[in-house]
Order: structure tokens, then C-alpha cells, then sequence
């Protein structure tokens, strides 16, 4: 740690302050007041700065938490779709058996969009 360098900026910083202090002694009122006034705004500005950065950022999360929503939404569709899918090819694997066809298997029936099944992919007996 260099002492000399942090003397140096301490006395820096002490003969700005005493400086201010000096100007700040001779001003006039109405001096005073205009700089009070000019701080008021500096700080009305950049309160006004930071709330505008904090909607942004605001909408910037809501947006990205709804998309994130729909895309699991959307997955879970999808698995849904599969997965009714697969029951209704056991379902009618089942049925076909039952009905006295029992070298077929789920996998060999096909779901059809009117809720009825057709055998595919049916090996043959060598």
C-alpha cells in the first residue's frame, strides 16, 4: 500500500472541499439558489433515468417469463399428443387380440383420426 499516494489524494480532496466551501461563502443568495435548483434537477433527472431503466427491465422479464410459459406449454401439448397417441395403440393392440388375433401387438395397430384402428407393419410368418 502506497501512503504517500493516498496522502496526496486525501490533501487533494481536502482543497477541493475547502475551496467549495470558500466559493460557497461568497456567493450570493441568489447564486445559491440557482445551484440548489440546478442539483434539484440533476437528481429529479436522474430519479426520472433509473424508474424508466426499471420499467423497461420490468417488461423486459414479464416478456421473457410469458414466452418461457408458452414454450412449456407447448412441450407439454406435445407430450400429451404422444402420449394419447401411444394409449390408443395399446388400447387397440388389446382389442385385436381379444377379438382372436393374438399374433398381434400394440405396435403393430394404428390409431386413425375417426377413433379407428388399422393393423400396419404386420410381420409375416416364414
Amino acid at each position: 500500500m502506497d501512503f504517500s499516494t493516498e496522502l496526496d489524494a486525501l490533501q487533494k480532496h481536502a482543497a477541493d472541499a475547502k475551496a467549495a466551501a470558500q466559493a460557497a461563502a461568497t456567493e450570493t443568495r441568489d447564486q445559491l439558489k440557482q445551484r440548489i435548483g440546478q442539483a434539484q434537477g440533476d437528481l429529479s433527472a436522474a430519479a426520472k433515468d433509473a424508474k424508466k431503466q426499471a420499467a423497461e427491465a420490468g417488461a423486459a422479464a414479464s416478456s421473457k417469463w410469458q414466452q418461457m410459459k408458452a414454450d412449456a406449454a407447448g412441450r407439454m401439448d406435445d407430450i400429451k399428443a404422444k402420449i394419447d397417441k401411444r394409449s390408443d395403440q395399446i388400447d387397440a393392440g388389446m382389442l385385436f387380440r381379444w377379438e382372436g388375433h393374438p399374433g398381434i401387438y400394440y405396435d403393430h395397430v394404428l390409431a386413425v383420426s375417426n377413433g379407428d384402428h388399422v393393423l400396419a407393419d404386420i410381420p409375416c410368418a416364414p
